[in-house]
Order: structure tokens, then C-alpha cells, then sequence
């Protein structure tokens, strides 16, 4: 597992908050949220 999906998709497919992973993730801004979101939809495509 790599540190994003520690850092951001564990905790946001646990029910935390963006704002709670900002809080735990200094270095990330609201709009990486978009990459992300993107990243997990392309991977469950099969992309």
C-alpha cells in the first residue's frame, strides 16, 4: 500500500472528512481531492 492510500483513500472510505485528512496532511491541498477522486474512478474502470 502506498502512503496516498494511507494518507487519503483509507480514511476518506472510512467516512473521514477532507477537511480531517487536510488536517493530518499539511502538504495537501483541497484540489488534490479531484486527482484523487479521478485516480480511484480511472482504477475501478479498469483504466
Amino acid at each position: 500500500m502506498n502512503r496516498i492510500d494511507q494518507e487519503v483513500i483509507e480514511p476518506l472510505a472510512h467516512g473521514a472528512s477532507q477537511r480531517h485528512v487536510l488536517a493530518g496532511c499539511p502538504q495537501w491541498e483541497p484540489d488534490d481531492f479531484r486527482a484523487v477522486y479521478a485516480c480511484s474512478g480511472d482504477l475501478a474502470d479498469g483504466r
